[in-house]
């Protein structure tokens, strides 16, 4: 197949997998790669795919009878899988970032991980290095990632978008349940864009490699960073006020 301009570039965890998707010109359905490809076609890491809309992406796709990365051949009437591919970037690099900086999202890095366990209910703090750090249920969490509690801190050095509700959103929208409406913005978590350092094996290799001690909990933290784990309430809500902190408290999963 002919090179097609890429229109948009996006990403998915699926299973615990991580792939880049391509949307083509005059193609209808994304085509998904695996971020590691792409890196390897274009040097463009994970955090900044967004860079190649404008590029040219050329797919070369599976045959009947191909054998698939699986090992199985492929089948007659199977969606089309992409085989390998080629790209043809727009600009070198460091252009690209300013020509395309309008379509980049502000993922952040992790920097640490910790968890902490209140009333039975067990919480990870995602810290990228700013002053509020992005708190999530450990079974929301695991939900997007697939990582079990032991594991969470291989997302050191992955990437976050967090998304959260403003003040008049309706928190339950389009949930069966009476209407309840956010107090104050950027304090209850809507939802976490997650994009993977790499492949799980390549997270573990990461993270060892960084010499660790421990898995950071919420009390180290305390000691390492000045954290009160007496207030972990107002953390995850950011405000003393008792109805914001409910409001968090009943909706942090």
């Amino acid at each position: 197949m002919e090179f097609r301009k890429i229109i948009d570039v996006f990403t998915i965890i699926w299973k615990g997998k991580q792939k880049v998707g391509f949307k083509l010109e005059n193609i209808d359905k994304p085509l998904f790669v695996s971020p590691k490809f792409v890196y390897n076609n274009t040097g463009v890491e994970i955090n900044e795919v967004e860079i190649l809309i404008g590029s040219y992406f050329q797919p070369i796709f599976f045959q009947v009878g191909d054998k698939m990365f699986s090992g199985k051949n492929f089948q007659k009437g199977e969606s089309k899988i992409v085989k390998s591919f080629n790209i043809i970037m727009d600009s070198p690099i460091s252009e690209l970032r300013i020509k395309n900086n309008k379509h980049l999202k502000k993922f952040k890095e992790i920097k640490k991980v910790f968890q902490f366990t209140r009333n039975n209910r067990t919480t990870i703090g995602l810290d990228i290095g700013e002053e509020k750090a992005t708190f999530i249920s450990a079974n929301w969490l695991k939900g997007l990632t697939t990582l079990d509690l032991n594991e969470i801190h291989i997302l050191e050095g992955s990437f976050i978008l967090p998304e959260y509700y403003e003040a008049g959103e309706n928190i339950y929208e389009g949930m069966d349940k009476e209407p309840e409406f956010c107090r104050k913005s950027g304090v209850i978590l809507k939802d976490l864009n997650i994009r993977f350092y790499g492949k799980i094996d390549e997270m573990y290799e990461r993270y060892e490699n960084s010499e660790p001690e421990y898995v950071t909990t919420y009390d180290h933290y305390e000691s390492d960073y000045g954290y009160d784990s007496s207030k972990w309430l107002e953390d995850l809500a950011g405000t003393d006020d008792p109805e914001v902190m409910r409001d968090v408290y009943w909706n942090i999963d």
